[in-house]
């Protein structure tokens, strides 16, 4: 097994946080990788839109997602931080699992030392948009087309973009 060291980087964030890599597994095996303590969601609009939402405390735009509560499944988080984050309600089915993010993240107010996490990510396709109001973590959402400047970007959220709806998915 590669140490930290060996790892090739898929990218870099500019506080250092890394995604390190996208595991192609079943969803039933994501109890394999620990600790996992995130959900996100790459939901998809006219087959090329991206849904992305203002955080309001990191001002920038990222993915739809967020802790796992516990006693929650992955899958639940995901559509309940797409709910909470963005108005669109989804069913079980309606999400499609991805794969496992593994991430190193810097030190925070949270953790004082580098560490690895990871995270469920889950892809959908959305008929229409939500209605949405701001709330105390999220300003507002966007359809993002992948060119158009609307501000910063997670540079990780936006490579989880790519990875889970790649161009060649669009033919």
């Amino acid at each position: 097994m590669a140490s930290l060291e060996e790892t090739p980087i898929l990218i870099q964030d500019k506080q250092g946080n890394q995604l390190l890599d996208l595991i192609l597994l079943k969803e039933a095996d994501l109890s394999k990788v620990a600790p996992l303590t995130h959900a996100l969601v790459v939901a998809r609009r006219g087959g090329t839109k991206k849904l992305l939402v203002l955080n309001r405390h990191r001002r920038r735009w990222e993915l739809a997602g967020g802790m796992i509560d516990p006693g929650e499944t992955p899958r639940s988080c995901a559509i309940r931080e797409l709910h909470e984050e963005s108005g669109i309600v989804c069913v079980t089915d309606d999400l499609r699992f991805v794969g496992a993010i593994k991430v190193l993240l810097q030190p925070s107010r949270f953790h004082a030392n580098a560490h690895v996490e990871y995270g469920a990510l889950y892809k959908m396709e959305v008929d229409q948009a939500a209605q949405f109001v701001g709330n105390e973590e999220i300003v507002m959402t966007c359809w993002w087309d992948g060119c158009e400047a609307i501000g910063e970007i997670s540079p990780i959220d936006q490579k989880l973009t790519e990875l889970a709806w790649p161009v060649s998915a669009l033919v």
